[in-house]
């Protein structure tokens, strides 16, 4: 492996700086700020990278556009103008920085190293869940506490967990054959995997479950299948010769310590019920990108933090912020990036090409099934919305590379048949 180039250094920086503020260790306010200077930094990279400017697929360069624009229109009728236009200047500066910087880093690198990027985050991922001995009560008493390392809250542990996974996935499945560094991988992954348990952040574990679905799906299905039996025989096994202990698993997981009368979205029930709301209220064009329904009380800085509500679902605060219309863009704007990445899957006529699309669009799927859960989509200085840009701009550099192989391969073949017929 090469050395890093300057260039190497501005994807895998950014995402960092994006991580930082969340972390207890180190002063918030200061990296609060810090991390618009180093995406400043990305974007006048970009524009210089033209090479990089040049591979990217014009149809999501327009979905992008389209989705931004009419997110800064909603500034003309918002609620809070000053809050819709700085949120609309941060989602254009995140969107175009990290998604160039993405197909940058595929365009520079083998695919074997596309995820390479993700070392940094990976690394302080790993340093904040060891760290921090500290957690938040899950019940009144004190008798539940929820682990959350060295950061604010145990689902932001478990989103760091989680997204991860899948440089230290494909690095299990690259080096199985050499026992050395299959058995440093697996014990990466499972200090990621223990931690996330100990969150117990579900929306984490769908992103988890969607990294795992997309890498064993490209692998076959008949592996895959056989995955499936193994876990369903063993947690049948389980129920029967430990209910109590199933019991307790299930309690603690899918009603994170509810009761069944209150269900599995007791705690999130009363906060998507007033999402739901204002998503009525925001109708076809919504009150504003970045704005909450009824609160104008919002003063400009370098955060929105402590500005508005926590909305839980990011398709419904979608709605509440651009309308029925910004729901519709979003939905072609994923439509068209998954469009690409599926067609890339396709084309590949190499195994280790395919199981690498396999991540790359499980994790984007488990990203957009946390965002359920988690609105970080309408946040766009958030960690996720970040990684989330990076993630799909490197994907869809990986699904241009791959293409391009597969059509070297087509070539010879058309080419003699074109020899034969002249």
């Amino acid at each position: 492996m090469k050395l890093p180039s300057l260039a190497d250094w501005v994807l895998p920086l950014t995402l960092v700086s994006f991580v930082a503020p969340a972390l207890t260790f180190l002063p918030t306010g200061l990296f609060l700020s810090w991390r618009w200077a180093v995406l400043a930094l990305a974007m006048v990279y970009m524009l210089f990278a033209r090479q990089s400017l040049g591979f990217v697929q014009p149809s999501v360069i327009f979905a992008g556009a389209i989705y931004f624009i009419w997110c800064l229109v909603t500034a003309s009728w918002s609620l809070v103008p000053e809050l819709s236009l700085t949120k609309s200047a941060a989602l254009g500066g995140v969107m175009f920085a990290l998604i160039l910087a993405g197909y940058d880093w595929a365009r520079r690198h083998d695919l074997s190293e596309s995820l390479y990027f993700m070392w940094g985050y990976a690394a302080v991922s790993l340093l904040v869940g060891i760290l921090g001995p500290e957690g938040t009560p899950a019940a009144p008493d004190d008798s539940i506490v929820l682990y959350q390392g060295a950061t604010g809250n145990p689902n932001m542990l478990g989103s760091m967990m989680a997204t991860s996974t899948p440089l230290v996935v494909w690095l299990l499945y690259r080096d199985w054959h050499d026992k050395n560094r299959r058995m440093l991988w697996g014990a990466l992954l499972a200090s990621y995997s223990v931690i996330l348990y100990l969150t117990t952040s579900r929306a984490a574990y769908l992103a988890f479950v969607g990294i795992l679905t997309g890498f064993l799906l490209a692998l076959g299905m008949r592996r895959y299948i056989s995955l499936a039996v193994v876990a369903a025989s063993i947690t049948g096994i389980l129920a029967l010769m430990a209910p109590a202990l199933t019991e307790s698993i299930v309690n603690r997981n899918v009603y994170k310590y509810a009761s069944e009368e209150q269900g599995v979205f007791f705690t999130r029930e009363q906060g998507l019920e007033e999402t739901y709301n204002a998503a009525v209220e925001g109708g076809w064009i919504g009150v504003g990108y970045g704005v909450s329904v009824n609160d104008t009380n919002f003063v400009v800085g370098v955060t929105a933090v402590g500005y508005g509500r926590e909305k839980g679902n990011a398709q419904l605060a979608i709605i509440e912020e651009t309308g029925i219309v910004g729901l519709i863009l979003y939905v072609i704007l994923m439509f068209t990036v998954f469009s690409e990445l599926v067609g890339a899957l396709r084309a590949c006529r190499i195994k280790e090409h395919k199981v690498l699309m396999g991540v790359f669009i499980g994790t984007l799927v488990g990203m957009i099934a946390n965002s359920m859960f988690e609105a970080w989509w309408v946040a766009p200085g958030s960690p996720e919305f970040v990684y989330f840009c990076a993630m799909s701009g490197t994907a869809l550099g990986v699904a241009q590379a791959i293409r391009d192989k597969a059509a070297l391969r087509v070539a010879p073949i058309w080419q003699a048949g074109m020899s034969v017929r002249n």
